[in-house]
């Protein structure tokens, strides 16, 4: 794989994040952040299987596997992505009365701080961990006052 394919791959997740993360960080969340940050993510999806897996879905499988110890993650991978897609067109028709639920977001949280702070190392751990803290004291500070 080439070097501008890698910077491909990674560049479009971590901008997706850094993306998501602002929209935690924000008092409502921002539709156009939101839909931004799935675009990179599609584009993240697409770059990955074009360059690395060459659009085999054995060969996710196994780097999930390899990645994990259990390669049928992929599928979680599918369902998040599916799903995503359907909350960004969803909420893009519906307006701001069909804001991304609680709990979609919690998921959302759920696989980012995996992808960041479980299973990679150095820096995107540290900044990941740091993003998660702050989004920690954000969610506290909105209970507290409200």
């Amino acid at each position: 794989m080439s070097e501008w394919q890698n910077i491909t791959i990674r560049l479009t997740i971590d901008i997706a994040l850094v993306l998501w993360f602002l929209t935690w960080m924000l008092p409502r969340p921002n539709r156009r952040l939101w839909t931004l940050g799935w675009v990179l993510f599609v584009g993240h999806v697409w770059a990955v299987f074009q360059f690395a897996h060459h659009w085999s879905h054995a060969a996710a499988f196994q780097h999930v596997e390899n990645e994990s110890g259990f390669g049928a993650g992929i599928y979680v991978n599918y369902a998040f992505g599916v799903y995503g897609i359907y909350d960004v067109i969803r909420w893009n028709v519906n307006g701001l009365s069909a804001k991304p639920s609680r709990w979609w977001r919690g998921i959302m949280a759920f696989v980012a701080f995996n992808a960041t702070v479980i299973y990679e190392d150095g820096v995107v751990r540290w900044v990941g961990l740091g993003m998660f803290v702050l989004i920690g004291i954000c969610l506290f500070r909105r209970q507290s006052a409200g």
